[in-house]
Formats: C-alpha cells, sequence, structure tokens
C-alpha cells in the first residue's frame, strides 16, 4: 500500500506567499508518477472539521506542517503514533516585531512543543537553529524556495500580462521604475521607501501587495503630494515576474537577513537594494541605512552596479529553485518513513 502523507500549511490572505506550499505541491506532483509510485501527497490549507476528522480518524501514515499549524495538527498525528516532520522557516524575533512581547512568548512555547514531540524539524532560518537543535530529535538546514526558471526566463504571458497591468494604471513602461513586492507591515518600513520617492522625481515606484500598514502609505503619500508611487494590489504571483521585467530595481527594506523577494529580485537579474544587515548573506545587494535620503541616493546607485554581479547573484539562486529545495524533503521523508 503506498504510504500517505498529509501536509498542512497556514491559511494565508490569497496572493501572500506561497514558498512552502510550492514545495508540497511539488511533492504532490511526484507522488502522482509511476517510477515513484510509493508515497502520496494530500496538501490541506489550514485547520477545519475537515482535516480535524481525517487526523482523527482517517488513513495517512506522516504529517508535515508549517510550525505553529504543525504544532496543532502534528499533535493530533502524534496521538495515533504517526510520524511528524515540523518545518520551520519564520524566526520568532520576526514574529515579536510584528506582534509584540506577549503573544510572541506563547507561540514560542508552542513551537518548542512542537520541536520536541517531531520525529524531524525541517529548519529555514539561522535565527532558531540553537533553540531547535537543543529540543528536536533531528535537525535538517532548508531553504526558502523561488520558481527560479519563472523570475530568470520571464514567460511571454507574464510580460503582456504585466505590460497591460501598467498600463491600465497609465504607468509609462520606459520610465525608471523601483518596485517592492510583498506584504505591507511595520517590519517592512515602507514608510521610508515612500519618502524616498520626494528625492526621486524622475522615478516611479510600484508597490505590489498588501497589508495593514497600507492605509498609512497613502496617507504619506497624499500628505506629501506624492504622483510618483503607484499601488498595485495583491498580484497573483504570476504577474510579478513580468512586473520585476519592467522594473531597473527592486527594494526591500526588511533587515530579516533570508528573504524570498530578494531571491526573486536576484533571479530576474535586478539590482537590488537591501539593509546593511542583508549584506553579510547576499554581498551583492546595494546596501542602505534605513534614512530615506539614503534610500533614495542607493536606489541611484544600484542601476550602476556591475552587470557581472547580476549574473552571478542570478546563478547563486539556481539552489534555490523549488524542484531543487523538494529534493532534499523528499529525500528526509522517504528516508524516515518508507
Amino acid at each position: 500500500m503506498r504510504r500517505r502523507i498529509i501536509w498542512v500549511r497556514p491559511r494565508k490572505e490569497k496572493n501572500i506567499s506561497i514558498d512552502r506550499g510550492r514545495i508540497a505541491e511539488k511533492l504532490e506532483e511526484r507522488g502522482k508518477l509511476e517510477e515513484r509510485g510509493n508515497y502520496e501527497v494530500v496538501v490541506k490549507t489550514g485547520i477545519d472539521f475537515g482535516l480535524l476528522k481525517l487526523l482523527l480518524f482517517g488513513r495517512y501514515d506522516c504529517l508535515v506542517g508549517t510550525t505553529r499549524i504543525g504544532a496543532v495538527a502534528g499533535l493530533l498525528a502524534k496521538m495515533r503514533a504517526k510520524k511528524v516532520f515540523i518545518d520551520h522557516v519564520d524566526p520568532i524575533e520576526q514574529f515579536r516585531v510584528t506582534d509584540g512581547r506577549f503573544k510572541a512568548r506563547v507561540v514560542e512555547g508552542v513551537e518548542n512543543l512542537a520541536f520536541r514531540f517531531s520525529d524531524a524539524v525541517f529548519l529555514t532560518n539561522e535565527e532558531d537553529k540553537l533553540r531547535v537543535s537543543k529540543r528536536a530529535k533531528k535537525m535538517i538546514v532548508s531553504r526558502l524556495g523561488i520558481d527560479y526558471k519563472s523570475f530568470a526566463n520571464t514567460s511571454k504571458n507574464a510580460i503582456e500580462k504585466a505590460e497591460s497591468l501598467l498600463k491600465s494604471k497609465d504607468i509609462n513602461i520606459r520610465d525608471k521604475i523601483v518596485t517592492y513586492t510583498g506584504g505591507f507591515e511595520d517590519i517592512y518600513h515602507l514608510d521610508k521607501l515612500v519618502l524616498a520617492m520626494k528625492l526621486l522625481k524622475d522615478w516611479l515606484l510600484l508597490l505590489a501587495g498588501s497589508g495593514s500598514a497600507e492605509d498609512k502609505l497613502r496617507e504619506i503619500v497624499q500628505k506629501e503630494g506624492l504622483e510618483n508611487v503607484h499601488f498595485l494590489g495583491s498580484l497573483n504571483h504570476n504577474f510579478i515576474p513580468g512586473i520585476l521585467l519592467f522594473s531597473n530595481v527592486c527594494v526591500t527594506l526588511c533587515e530579516t537577513p533570508r528573504q524570498q523577494k530578494i531571491l526573486e529580485y536576484a533571479a530576474s537579474r535586478t539590482p537590488i537594494v537591501a539593509p546593511k544587515k542583508v549584506k553579510k548573506m547576499f554581498p551583492r545587494v546595494q546596501a542602505t541605512d534605513l534614512e530615506p535620503g539614503e534610500v533614495a541616493s542607493n536606489i541611484k546607485k544600484a542601476v550602476k552596479v556591475p552587470d557581472s554581479w547580476l549574473a552571478e547573484f542570478q546563478a547563486e539562486t539556481q539552489k534555490y529553485d523549488y524542484e531543487k529545495v523538494a529534493d532534499l524533503y523528499e529525500f528526509v521523508i522517504k528516508d524516515l518513513l518508507l
């Protein structure tokens, strides 16, 4: 009988980070291949009555879950003596900054419990390495994932969709464009990026995403009378490679070292401006302080980075392709399960 793997991922707002879901989907596709033939993957999003019923009474051999949702689902799976793998991505410090110390203390306790009862933990962030290693029976260093081919070789369809979208918003694709993609939360310091546009009057800023800080950002735009800032909304991820193709510079002001957006920017071979704390891991970014004047200055500098830097950075991101990350997950799961 084929082994059955339940992969549970968090329920997120539409078009927000699909990273781990893509890895699960890759394994789901592989499990259907005749030559693999010894396992199947069922991907579930969020915890509902149907999942609870499956975990408590359904047939499966193993559960994979992102840390917090994995803790809840994993406890139920452990009650039935099933294998449990925890996929730990976001560092607890990031949660502490966005949600406060009290909530973070509770979440950290839940995560620590999940690490202890799991059969293995896939760890993506360096920051929690010591915390995980003290508790997990087995720790496997993992990576973020990107759809490398989509960004390195932008499809005609993605280009046409992006061009149509930009034209519908009266954006001239021949103008100098700086782009940010992702969430609009305080941790991303987008207010500094928007204010930098006061000093970049011959540039356009494209903000692709959504989040709790959006109203604040729109207020800044209105107060400062900025006509070169455009909100694209939360886009289907298939649009993003096309948007980046029309961008002269991409920006992130989040100080977390590991960011999926940096990898996608690099795979698209676009110059990147990022905080100085990021440069240690990604030396080919144009490093900046968070002061708006410095951000503006470094955006101007970024367009002059050597093309060889962009090519080398792009080549480095190939190891983050979802297919290669899925190889690691498949190997470990099959090794411990089959």
